[in-house]
């Protein structure tokens, strides 16, 4: 159901596929998605499913999770232009199969062909997504996703060079006293930016549109080096990466030996916005974590207190209409 509803609101909220409409474009005509949690529900709940199928609590769960999948992965993720989230899911399912089975995931040779596939697919889907609409054909697609990595002046691979260009500017603006450093104010500006944008309109905004006003270019979010430079300087950037490294690999450990629910809503946020979360800002595992807390209690609430009230009320009915 968490699938099925994400799918719902990302296909809504972009409208056209990029087969007919170009990728963020006036003409995919969508409305917009108004709920940046809206990927995490979607994530947790194929998560959620495959975990409780691979367990063995949920029976002939194949066909549902494989329908899940190929909608939320493919149609409202893949079809819409989008790409971080649908690898964060395919590499979180990865991970979870692992924990399940009490498998540690090393890295083998075979994996390298497989990555090589997998890295080439993504990188020409990036320009696809603009470009399928417009007939180009497949292999000038392909063409066009290399041909600026062997560049001299600039090289660009995919998300990494506008994320590097997040952290060059930040450094630059902070280095020429244009901006001071925030001493850990966009930490605490995370617990104001918990409600909804459409609840409350003047949350704090994202950092990313600050270059913008400062006349520098960027794209794609706010990468983590460059929010703990602007907080802490280098010292900040050594260490603060380090600590959500460590939260990262507790929570894996936590839900491979523990097994318990808990355990796993603890992994949830950060391999459902793993790619998100390292690439395009830290405030993603933060408001994943928030979701998958939520989404936790709201289980328990309805397993333990809701089922047992509605059985017990059931089971009171039928005793007195024995009695009658």
């Amino acid at each position: 159901m968490l699938a099925m509803l994400s799918s719902y609101l990302f296909i809504r909220g972009y409208g056209q596929t990029i087969l007919t409409a170009g990728y963020a474009s006036v003409e995919q005509g969508g409305e917009g998605v108004a709920f940046g949690s809206t990927v995490s529900l979607g994530v947790v709940g194929i998560f959620s499913l495959f975990v409780a199928g691979m367990k063995g609590y949920v029976k002939k769960w194949k066909v549902a999770f494989l329908l899940a999948c190929f909608i939320f992965i493919v149609y409202s993720q893949l079809l819409m232009g989008l790409r971080q989230d649908a690898m964060s899911t395919i590499f979180g399912l990865l991970i979870l199969y692992g924990v399940v089975n009490k498998k540690g995931i090393g890295f083998k040779l075979f994996y390298i062909p497989i990555l090589v596939v997998a890295y080439i697919f993504f990188e020409a889907w990036g320009v696809a997504r603009f470009a399928l609409s417009t007939g180009v054909p497949i292999t000038i697609i392909v063409t066009e996703a290399f041909t600026n990595i062997v560049a001299t002046d600039a090289i660009q691979m995919g998300t990494i060079s506008p994320i590097a260009t997040t952290f060059s500017n930040t450094v630059w603006l902070i280095q020429n006293n244009i901006i001071n450093y925030s001493f850990g104010q966009s930490y605490w500006e995370w617990i104001l930016r918990i409600p909804p944008e459409i609840l409350y309109p003047n949350r704090p905004i994202d950092y990313a549109w600050m270059f913008q006003e400062y006349g520098l270019l960027a794209g794609g979010g706010f990468f983590e080096l460059a929010e703990v430079y602007m907080n802490f300087g280098l010292l900040g950037a050594l260490i603060i990466p380090g600590i959500i490294s460590f939260l990262i690999a507790k929570s894996y450990y936590y839900a491979f030996y523990r097994q318990s629910m808990l355990s796993y809503f603890l992994l949830f946020p950060f391999l459902a916005m793993f790619l998100r979360g390292t690439w395009y800002q830290t405030f993603a595992y933060f408001r994943a974590f928030l979701v998958c807390i939520l989404l936790y209690f709201t289980y328990i609430f309805i397993v333990q207190i809701l089922l047992p009230a509605i059985k017990k009320a059931a089971s009171g009915d039928i005793v007195t209409s024995n009695i009658q």
